[in-house]
């Protein structure tokens, strides 16, 4: 069922850095190394597949009213991969309809990368704590 389904897994043996998503539309938007899990409410099996990938570098690009659950779950890969960030996407200029990746767009979505911070353990619980 979905809850051992990551769409694209393979990405995750191929490439250094993944972009995690929920929707497979959104993943598709973002490119090749892109992976969607479908949902934040990863299972172990999702998240255990990941854990053991061979990818190093894990961003993660939630929609707009999905930040939060994206740094909690972001906050579990920490101490296991090289570096992990959480685009926040809220940030960026958008119309009010623009709420995801597909909306949004690769190129748009890839500038805000650009400009985001590695998460740490102490930033993921000081953001978890504002919830």
């Amino acid at each position: 069922g979905k809850a051992e389904v990551i769409f694209n897994e393979d990405a995750l043996e191929l490439y250094d850095t993944n972009y995690v998503l929920e929707g497979w539309t959104d993943a598709t938007t973002i490119g090749k190394e892109a992976v969607a899990t479908l949902g934040w409410n990863v299972s172990s099996v999702q998240k255990s597949k990941i854990l053991n990938s061979n990818c190093e570098r894990l961003v993660f690009i939630p929609d707009i009213g999905k930040y939060d659950e994206a740094v909690k779950l972001a906050a579990d890969f920490i101490d296991y991969k090289k570096e992990v960030l959480v685009v926040d996407l809220r940030n960026i200029d958008r119309e009010e309809k623009e709420d995801d990746a597909n909306s949004i767009g690769r190129l748009r979505i890839m500038e805000e990368v650009e400009k985001t911070k590695p998460l740490d353990f102490l930033a993921a619980t000081m953001l978890m704590m504002a919830v």
